[in-house]
């Protein structure tokens, strides 16, 4: 939701409010959630803000630019010189690297083309015991079940959806965008039961859909003649 505010925030030059949604997402997420994997997701949105800098007012432009990077600056010091980033900074691996290696060699055996399918179970082993049955990535999770297909398939829809929506419906598209970077650190399977992939994914990829086709050229065949002709031998 921070992705969406930010965008419509720059939209309609309500600066404040974009300030302060940044300050309160950061300071939930790391000072009471603790949550390592909101950095990579706002670090996105901060770059996002940036390369759009254009369309804030130039009155503001250095002002917001400027709270921006401090937010980043005072952001940084609560990582490296508090308990609480030590905290979130030790344990920022969590496997990942590992996990990730594991899926993509699993599905090299089952074949890289097709994957391992959609009902084979893969358990990974750690190095210290704990078993693991996440692929944290849900790109690395697609290429397991279905292979290239499958990740070529997903990476076109995402790709093509954030081209098209950055350019019609730029706030749905950085949601798009923040939801993808988040799922790259923990997501596994988007397609199953409701859960907040269908906020964070499946909501923006809809309303862009739903964007392009209203935007695309309607056929009247009110008037069109249709004749069956008779089919000889």
């Amino acid at each position: 939701m921070l992705a969406t505010i930010t965008a419509l925030s720059l939209k309609l030059q309500k600066y404040t409010t974009l300030i302060l949604a940044h300050f309160l997402v950061l300071l939930f997420s790391l000072l009471v959630l603790q949550s390592r994997s909101m950095i990579p997701i706002w670090i996105v949105i901060l770059g996002l803000t940036l390369l759009n800098i254009k369309v804030i007012n130039n009155q503001y432009k250095y002002t917001i630019v400027g709270l921006l990077l401090l937010l980043a600056f005072v952001t940084t010091l609560i990582l490296i010189n508090t308990s609480i980033g030590n905290a979130i900074i030790q344990r920022g691996d969590s496997y990942r690297l590992e996990i990730w290696n594991a899926y993509i060699l699993a599905t090299h055996d089952c074949g890289i083309v097709l994957g391992c399918g959609n009902l084979h179970i893969f358990q990974y082993i750690a190095k210290d015991g704990l078993q693991i049955s996440h692929a944290h990535n849900i790109f690395i999770a697609y290429f397991f079940k279905y292979g290239l297909i499958g990740l070529v398939s997903l990476l076109s829809v995402v790709i093509l959806a954030i081209y098209f929506g950055l350019k019609t419906i730029p706030w749905a598209a950085w949601m798009l965008i923040a939801g993808v970077v988040g799922l790259s650190f923990d997501g596994n399977n988007i397609l199953k039961s409701p859960n907040e992939t269908w906020l964070i994914f499946h909501l923006p990829l809809a309303i862009i859909l739903a964007a392009y086709i209203k935007g695309l050229p309607h056929i009247d065949c009110s008037p069109c003649e249709f004749k069956v002709g008779k089919i000889e031998e």
